[in-house]
Order: structure tokens, then C-alpha cells, then sequence
């Protein structure tokens, strides 16, 4: 019998989902407003155009997934527009362009479970805000489906089995998945000046 899909992805990106936190170092960064704001900027940079990606590949209904509104980049705007930035400032902002490839559902399927999973360790950086500086209505990107996340995570979960019961699809998820890892961290890297 193979490996669960959620097992296998977990297994495979537990080194790379572990170095990302330790070069983020978002604890640090959402306590103190200035470089709150500048991790905003980075996720923005790499979410926007990754989703852009992932909004073009067709089937993702077929799963029972609204894409648009599980888009994380629009709540990232939201939160920047509450620090002050305009719309014009949010445009001129850096985007990356070395990004996993999505061209097929399988690898966006990949994608979708770091995005996703995401929102699960945001419900712990939304606790640390309380103590924060940063504003309340600048808070959206990490408090992500609010009292839905647990349900949102669950209902892609599903989504998730479902995809990759098709024979062959499997690897191209959990590939995607390390590539989408290594290339988050690679951005806020390069966006914070140090060498990946």
C-alpha cells in the first residue's frame, strides 16, 4: 500500500519547512512594526505572482477548491494599505520571478499545501500580535480564515487525497511542495541581504 499523500509531503519537506522558519524568523519579525511590515513586503513579492501562476491552471473545481478565496496576496495588500502604504507603493514593491513551476495541477496542488499549511502556523502568529505593536486591522494575512482555518485546512486535505489518488500525480505534488519551500526562503533571503 503507498504512502498517504499528507504523509509523504510532511516526510519530504520537514528539513526544508524547518530551515525556512529559522531563516524567517517571523516570532521575531511580527513584534516589532517596522520589519512586520518589511515581512509583509517579502511574503507579497512571492505570493502574488505564484498565485497568478496557480489561478491559470484549470481543474481545480473539480476538487471542490475556490482558488480565489483561498488567495493569500489579496489580505497581504489589505494589511500593507492598513500600514499606511498606497496602492501605487504596493505595485513598485519587488516580485519574485524565480518561483516553483506550476504548469501543471499536480505541481500547483504542491504549491497550494505549503500556502495552505501556512495558515495553520498563522493561527500562533496571530496570538503573538495581541502583544505586538502592530494595528489590529493589519493583522488579515496571518489571522488568514479566522475561526475557519481547521475547516479550510481539512476540506483541502480532502482535496488533496482526492487529486492524488490519480496514479503518477503524487511526485509531481511533493515536488512542487520542496520547490516551494526552497523558493520562499530563497526570496526572504535575498529580500533580507543574506546568501541562501
Amino acid at each position: 500500500m503507498s504512502q498517504p499523500i499528507l504523509e509523504r509531503l510532511r516526510t519530504a519537506t520537514k528539513g526544508a519547512h524547518a530551515q525556512l522558519e529559522e531563516r524567517v524568523q517571523i516570532e521575531a519579525r511580527v513584534i516589532d512594526l517596522q520589519r512586520y511590515a518589511e515581512l509583509l513586503e517579502d511574503f507579497l513579492g512571492w505570493y502574488e505572482p505564484l498565485e497568478s501562476g496557480m489561478r491559470r491552471l484549470a481543474g481545480w473545481g473539480d476538487y471542490g477548491l475556490d482558488l480565489a478565496v483561498r488567495c493569500k496576496s489579496p489580505w497581504l495588500a489589505h494589511d500593507l494599505n492598513a500600514l499606511g502604504y498606497s496602492e501605487a507603493q504596493i505595485a513598485t514593491l519587488p516580485r519574485c520571478r524565480d518561483l516553483p513551476t506550476v504548469e501543471t495541477l499536480a505541481r500547483g496542488f504542491g504549491c497550494a499545501y505549503v500556502m495552505e499549511g501556512a495558515t495553520l502556523g498563522g493561527r500562533h502568529i496571530s496570538g503573538l500580535l495581541h502583544e505586538s505593536p502592530v494595528p489590529k486591522e493589519a493583522r488579515t494575512f496571518f489571522g488568514s480564515y479566522g475561526p475557519r482555518v481547521g475547516e479550510r485546512w481539512k476540506e483541502f486535505v480532502a482535496a488533496l487525497e482526492a487529486f492524488s489518488d490519480h496514479e503518477g500525480y503524487g511526485d509531481q505534488v511533493v515536488d512542487a511542495a520542496r520547490q516551494t519551500f526552497e523558493s520562499m526562503e530563497s526570496w526572504i533571503c535575498r529580500m533580507k541581504g543574506i546568501s541562501a
